[in-house]
């Protein structure tokens, strides 16, 4: 299974390596009040990879913070407190 698994990554990777090898004509972005960028495609698809990954991380996180909150409180509530007598039913 292992080998597998490898050779699955193997073949994604070389997809993905060819895939940016033959995208290497520029392509020029054109922006708000005339600005233009013109960088080569396998950058701009690495770049786009990159913000969708950030934006969807990001757009978790609010989710994430709340359910580690409430797995907590709810640790929490499950674990016994452990009363003290008070001193004199100790007998000090």
């Amino acid at each position: 299974m292992k080998i597998l698994s490898w050779l699955i990554r193997f073949v994604v990777f070389f997809a993905l390596l060819m895939l940016a090898l033959n995208n290497q004509q520029l392509v020029t972005i054109n922006g708000l009040s005339g600005m233009s960028w013109s960088l080569p495609m396998a950058w701009l698809l690495l770049a786009t990879l990159v913000l969708g990954a950030a934006l969807g991380a990001a757009s978790m996180l609010p989710k994430l913070i709340q359910q580690r909150r409430r797995a907590h409180a709810a640790q929490a509530a499950m674990t016994p407190t452990i009363k003290q007598a008070p001193r004199d039913e100790l007998g000090i």
